[in-house]
C-alpha cells in the first residue's frame, strides 16, 4: 500500500525540516514600517472620533465660534501622542505623556481661546476657570450660549481630553473598540449641553458608528495573533456598538417621545437673575392711568397688517392674590435656540422657503424696567449703537473674555421665549429683535386642535383653593355646546367680551375676591381682571392656559409705532397640541368714550383673527384628521402628538430593549451555527474528504466538550485518552471512525475503490460514528456547560471560521502535523514522478493530533485498542462495492 498524507498549508505554517525542528523565523524588515503606518492611521481615527463627538456641541454656541477650537482640539493631542511615542514601539510612562498634553493644552488654551483676557497671568486664570467651573456656567447659560472664552474652554477641554486619552488607549493597548470609548463618552456629554435644542443628532451619531467601524477593521490583529480570542472580543465590540447606538438615539439624540427635553439644567439650581421687575401685571394699572405716555417706540419690518401684538412677560402660577412666573431667566448672548418641544409651524417667507421673520427696531422711552417686549417668536436681538452708557452702579461686570460691549446682559426665559436685561432700560436705548412669528391656522385646523397633554402643562391647570362659585359656573355655562377645545374657549372669550364691560376707571386688582366682585357684582373691571376670570375659567374645564402681560401697537399707516400707556393689555395663551400657546383677547371694547383709546378694547386681534373666530364659533361639528399645515406628529386626537424630543429614562429603556434583540440575536445566531456546519461538513465532496472530515469533527468535539486531546498524538492515543471519558459506546464509536479515518488517509486508491458505492457507505458509516460520539460526550458533560460553551463568543467565531473554510474548500483546519520521518514516501515519489503534489488538497489533514504511520498498522498495532491486533480489521472498499 503506498501512503498518501496530508501537507499543511505552506502560507500559513512554515516548513519544518526532517528531525521535527521548526526553522528559524527571519524577521520581516518591513513590519516596523507598516506597524509604524497601522499607529498613524489609528491614530487618525482616534482624532476624527473625538472631533465627531465634540461636533455635537455646534447647537450649543451661535454662528463659527467652533469650527477652529473642535479642529484643533481633536488633532493636536494625537500629535503629541504620536511624537512622544515616535519610532519605539512601547509610548512613554503614563506620567510623561499626561504632563506633556496636559501642558500643551494650557499653552494652546492661553495662546489662542483666553486670548481676550489680555496678560498672561488673566489668561492663565481664565484657562483654569473655564476647565474646572465652565462646565457649570454653560448649563446655567440659555443656548445658544454667547462665546465667552470662559464657554468656549467646555467643548475645548473635554474634546481634548476624549483624544488624548483615546490616542493612549489606541497606543498602549491592543483592544479594537476601546480607544473609541472616550469619543462616545464626548458625544453623550456634548448631546446632553445641546439637550434644549432642536435638530437631529443621528447624523453625528451614524458618523461615530461609521469611523468607529472603520477602527474595528484597521485595529485587526497580525496574521499571526488573528484567532478565535480576537473575533470572539471582535462580537463582543459589535453588540457593544449597536446597544450604545440605540442607547444615544433613544436618549439626547432624539426619539420620537411625548415628553419634554430631558435637560440637565433642570438638575441645577442657581440663583435667580437679578432683575428688578418679573410682574408688569403690577404696572399694568399705572400704564393705563397715564394713556398718552409713550413708553417705547417700535419700527417693524415687514410691517404686518393690523395691530401688533407683543409679548412683554409670562405668569403662569397663580395663588389666589398674585400671578408670578415659574420660568427660569438664563444668561443669553445674543439669540435663542429653538426648542425641540416647541410645536409651532414658523409662518412660511415670501418665496415659501425660509420661514418669513419679522424685525423689530425700539427705542425705549419711558417704559423702565428689565423686561423687552418682543413678537412671539424671538430668536436674536442686541442692542444697536448709539446706546445710552450704563452708569456705574447698574454696570455689570462681564468674564473675562465676554466680547459684548452693550451695557447690561441679556436673560431670556426658554420656556416661554420672554426677553429682559439684567440692567435697567434706560431712556433711548435702541434693541433689534428678530422674530419667527408661528403661521396662522385655518379655521379647520383651529377646530381639529387637541389639548396639550404634557407633563410640563401640570401647573398650567393648578387653580387655587377657593375659586368663587360664580367662575365655576361661569366656565360651565358659556363653554356649553363646544364641540372642540379650541371652539370651548372661543365660546368662554365671546361670553366675557359679551356679558361684561371694560371700565379702565374699575379698581385694580387680580385677586379672587376682586375676580369675584367682578363677576358677581359690577360686572365692569380692568384687562387683567379680564384675563384673570378666563385664565381661571379655562382651566377649570381642562385647558392648560396661562397670563400674558404685552402691548398691541396699532398700525400707524406708515413710519414706526408709537406705544403708549394705552396699548397695555393683558390676555392668555392656550396650549394646543400641534399648534402650541395661542392667543386669546377675552377683554372687550370699552364702555364708554373715555376708555375708547385705551389698549382693553380688545385691540389684540386684527380684523382677520376676529373674522377667524368668528367661523370657528358658528361651526357645529369637527372634521376628522390631522391638522394640515402643523408640524408631522402633532395633529389629531389628543395623545398623538409626540414631540421629537431627548429622553434619557426613554433612551435607557431603547437601549435596554436594543441590547436583549441583539443578545438573542445572537444566542439564536450561536445556536444554529454547529448545525449549519455540521450538515455542511457531511455533504462534501468525496468519500476519503468526507471520512476525514469526519474525525476532524470527532477532535472537534473533545475540544468543544473541554477535552482536548494532546497534539501529535495517534488515533490510537487518542482512544487511549478518550476511555476515562467516553462510555463503552462511545468509545466504540471513536475507535471504528479512527480505523476509517487512517484508511481514508494512508489508502492509495490504486483503483478509485474509494468512489464506489462502497465507499459513500464508508462515509455514511463514519459520520454515523462521529454522531455516536457526539451523544457520548453529551452523556458526559453536564448540561451547564455545554449551553455555556456553545455560546462563548470564542466557540461562535471557531464556528464562524471553520464554515468559512468549508465554503473555501481549504483544509478544515491548518494542521502543522507531518509524519513521523518527513513527508511521506508515495508522496514524495508521486512529486518525483509528476513533479506536482496531486492530493494535497485533495486531502484533508485529520486535525492537530498526528495520524498514525502505515507502518503502525501493518505492524500489527491497533490504532484503536494499544498493544493488541482488533479482531476486525476495516479494509479499503472493493472496487465493485
Amino acid at each position: 500500500m503506498t501512503a498518501e498524507c496530508a501537507v499543511p498549508d505552506a502560507a500559513d505554517h512554515p516548513a519544518r525540516p526532517p528531525g521535527g525542528r521548526r526553522a528559524a523565523v527571519v524577521p520581516d524588515p518591513a513590519e516596523p514600517a507598516r506597524r509604524g503606518r497601522s499607529r498613524l492611521a489609528d491614530l487618525g481615527l482616534v482624532a476624527a472620533l473625538a472631533l465627531v463627538g465634540g461636533a455635537a456641541f455646534r447647537p450649543v454656541f451661535s454662528g463659527h465660534d467652533l469650527r477652529v477650537i473642535l479642529p484643533v482640539s481633536a488633532v493636536l493631542p494625537v500629535v503629541l501622542a504620536a511624537a512622544l511615542t515616535g519610532r519605539r514601539h512601547r509610548p512613554p510612562p503614563v506620567v510623561v505623556t499626561v504632563a506633556a498634553w496636559s501642558a500643551g493644552f494650557v499653552v494652546w488654551a492661553a495662546a489662542t481661546v483666553a486670548s481676550p483676557a489680555g496678560g498672561i497671568g488673566r489668561r492663565l486664570g481664565l484657562v483654569r476657570t473655564g476647565a474646572l467651573t465652565g462646565w457649570a456656567r454653560l448649563l446655567d447659560t440659555a443656548l445658544p450660549a454667547p462665546p465667552r472664552a470662559d464657554l468656549l474652554l467646555v467643548p475645548a477641554v473635554l474634546t481634548w481630553l476624549a483624544a488624548a486619552i483615546g490616542a493612549e488607549l489606541a497606543l498602549r493597548t491592543r483592544t479594537r473598540l476601546l480607544p473609541a470609548l472616550p469619543g462616545a463618552v464626548l458625544l453623550t456629554v456634548a448631546a446632553a449641553f445641546a439637550a434644549p435644542t432642536a435638530g437631529p443628532r443621528l447624523p453625528l451619531a451614524g458618523g461615530f458608528a461609521a469611523l468607529a467601524v472603520v477602527l474595528l477593521r484597521m485595529r485587526r490583529a497580525a496574521p499571526s495573533a488573528r484567532g478565535p480570542a480576537t473575533v470572539a472580543r471582535t462580537c463582543c465590540a459589535l453588540i457593544a456598538v449597536v446597544a450604545v447606538g440605540v442607547g444615544l438615539a433613544g436618549g439626547p439624540l432624539r426619539v420620537p417621545t411625548g415628553r419634554a427635553p430631558a435637560d440637565p439644567r433642570a438638575l441645577r439650581h442657581p440663583g435667580a437673575a437679578a432683575l428688578a421687575d418679573l410682574d408688569p401685571l403690577s404696572r399694568l394699572a399705572g400704564w393705563t392711568a397715564h394713556p398718552d405716555q409713550v413708553l417705547f417706540r417700535a419700527g417693524l419690518t415687514p410691517a404686518p397688517a393690523g395691530p401688533a401684538v407683543l409679548r412683554l412677560a409670562v405668569l403662569d402660577r397663580y395663588d389666589g392674590a398674585d400671578w408670578s412666573t415659574t420660568a427660569r431667566y438664563l444668561p443669553a448672548g445674543q439669540a435663542i435656540a429653538a426648542r425641540p418641544d416647541d410645536r409651532r409651524t414658523p409662518a412660511p417667507g415670501p418665496t415659501g422657503g425660509r420661514p418669513a421673520t419679522v424685525t423689530q427696531d425700539l427705542t425705549i422711552a419711558a417704559l423702565g424696567g428689565d423686561l423687552v417686549p418682543a413678537v412671539a417668536g424671538l430668536r436674536r436681538f442686541t442692542v444697536t449703537p448709539p446706546a445710552t452708557v450704563t452708569p456705574p452702579a447698574t454696570r455689570t461686570t462681564a468674564p473675562a473674555g465676554d466680547r459684548r460691549d452693550a451695557p447690561g446682559h441679556f436673560a431670556v426665559a426658554p420656556a416661554d421665549g420672554t426677553l429682559a436685561r439684567t440692567a435697567p432700560l434706560p431712556a433711548g436705548t435702541r434693541l433689534r429683535l428678530v422674530s419667527t412669528p408661528p403661521a396662522e391656522l385655518t379655521a379647520d385646523q383651529l377646530l381639529a386642535l387637541t389639548v396639550s397633554r404634557i407633563r410640563q402643562n401640570t401647573p398650567h391647570l393648578a387653580v387655587p383653593d377657593g375659586v368663587p362659585a360664580v367662575l365655576r359656573s361661569l366656565a360651565g355655562l358659556a363653554t356649553r355646546g363646544g364641540v372642540s377645545p379650541y371652539q370651548r374657549a372661543a365660546l368662554l372669550r365671546q361670553y366675557l367680551m359679551a356679558t361684561f364691560t371694560f371700565d379702565p376707571t374699575a379698581p385694580a386688582g387680580h385677586t379672587l375676591a376682586h375676580v369675584d366682585h367682578f363677576l358677581a357684582q359690577t360686572r365692569r373691571g380692568t384687562s387683567e381682571q379680564f384675563a384673570t376670570a378666563f385664565v381661571l375659567a379655562a382651566r377649570l374645564i381642562g385647558l392648560p392656559a396661562r397670563l400674558v402681560v404685552g402691548f398691541v401697537a396699532d398700525d400707524p399707516g406708515g413710519g414706526a409705532r408709537l406705544v403708549r400707556g394705552a396699548d397695555a393689555l393683558a390676555w392668555a395663551e392656550i396650549d394646543f397640541d400641534g399648534a402650541g400657546w395661542l392667543p386669546f383677547f377675552p377683554t372687550p371694547r370699552a364702555g364708554e368714550a373715555r376708555g375708547a383709546a385705551v389698549a382693553g378694547s380688545a385691540r389684540g386681534e386684527s380684523p382677520a383673527q376676529t373674522s377667524l373666530v368668528n367661523a370657528v364659533l358658528r361651526a357645529t361639528t369637527v372634521r376628522p384628521g390631522p391638522v394640515d399645515g402643523a408640524p408631522a406628529g402633532h395633529g389629531g386626537p389628543a395623545g398623538r402628538g409626540r414631540s421629537a424630543t431627548s429622553d434619557w429614562p426613554h433612551g435607557v429603556r431603547v437601549a435596554s430593549a436594543g441590547t436583549g434583540l441583539a443578545v438573542l440575536g445572537y444566542l439564536a445566531f450561536a445556536s444554529v451555527l454547529p448545525v449549519l456546519r455540521r450538515r455542511r461538513s457531511a455533504r462534501v465532496d468525496g468519500a476519503r474528504r468526507r471520512i476525514t472530515t469526519a474525525w476532524q469533527r470527532a477532535i472537534e468535539l473533545f475540544a468543544d466538550a473541554g477535552r482536548p486531546m494532546p497534539t501529535a498524538a495517534t488515533p490510537n492515543e487518542v482512544a487511549l485518552a478518550a476511555a476515562g471519558v467516553l462510555d463503552e459506546t462511545g468509545l466504540t464509536a471513536l475507535r471504528g471512525l479512527a480505523e476509517l479515518a487512517t484508511l481514508a488517509l494512508f489508502d492509495d486508491d490504486a483503483g478509485g475503490r474509494w468512489d464506489a458505492v462502497a465507499g459513500r457507505h464508508a462515509a455514511d458509516e463514519a459520520w454515523r460514528q462521529v454522531d455516536a460520539l457526539e451523544h457520548a460526550l453529551r452523556r458526559a458533560t453536564p448540561r451547564r456547560r455545554r449551553l455555556a460553551h456553545r455560546i462563548a463568543p470564542r466557540t461562535v467565531a471557531v464556528e464562524i471560521h471553520r464554515l468559512r473554510e468549508l465554503r473555501s474548500g481549504s483544509p478544515v483546519l491548518a494542521a502543522s502535523w507531518q509524519p513521523r520521518g518527513g513527508p511521506c514516501r508515495g508522496e514524495a515519489d508521486r512529486t518525483e514522478r509528476t513533479g506536482t503534489t496531486r492530493g494535497v488538497r485533495d486531502t484533508v489533514p485529520l486535525s492537530p493530533v498526528r495520524a498514525a504511520h502505515p507502518r503502525e498498522v501493518r505492524g500489527g498495532t491497533s490504532p484503536n485498542a494499544p498493544g493488541s491486533r482488533p479482531k476486525t480489521r476495516p479494509r479499503a472498499p472493493s472496487g465493485t462495492g
